[in-house]
């Protein structure tokens, strides 16, 4: 026969066992650190990177609306002429809201003539702040895109 002892002695190893299966030893929790530690040294860079090339697609879309609205101008108007955007001055007469006031991304926009106002224009981008800060992307009157700030590291 058992003594009322030896179930106490019993409850009390099984207590001691349940209780360490309960959490996690310190060498799993560093595991899973180091594991996630990885993990956002991958996705981190490539965050980055995504966000970059996302504030240059819009600085694109909204050069894209500047070059329709200097078209427009130009076309609409005796003598033919582009709008030169002097900082400060509306950007009603192409058609377009100002740019670089409200929710736009980190970027400041310019349109100016190039020479002669009936001659081209040059809308340019220009990236404020991050990896890219002083990178440029300009449009003219023929929609071509030129610029560096495509080849900028962080956008690559």
């Amino acid at each position: 026969m058992q003594s009322q002892n030896d179930g106490a002695v019993q409850g009390s190893l099984s207590g001691r066992t349940d209780r360490r299966r309960g959490g996690f030893t310190l060498a799993e929790l560093l595991i899973v650190v180091i594991i996630l530690s990885i993990l956002a040294g991958i996705s981190i860079p490539n965050y980055r990177r995504m966000v970059e090339r996302n504030y240059l697609r819009q600085a694109e879309d909204i050069l894209l609306s500047i070059y329709a609205g200097e078209r427009a101008h130009f076309f609409s108007n005796t003598p033919n002429s582009y709008y030169d955007q002097v900082a400060g001055v509306s950007w009603d007469p192409i058609f377009v809201e100002d740019p670089n006031l409200g929710v736009a991304p980190p970027v400041t926009f310019s349109a100016i003539c190039a020479g002669p106002c009936t001659a081209g224009f040059i809308a340019t981008a220009t990236r404020t702040g991050g990896p890219c800060s002083g990178w440029t992307q300009i449009i003219n009157q023929t929609r071509q895109f030129l610029g560096p700030w495509p080849t900028c590291p962080g956008v690559q």
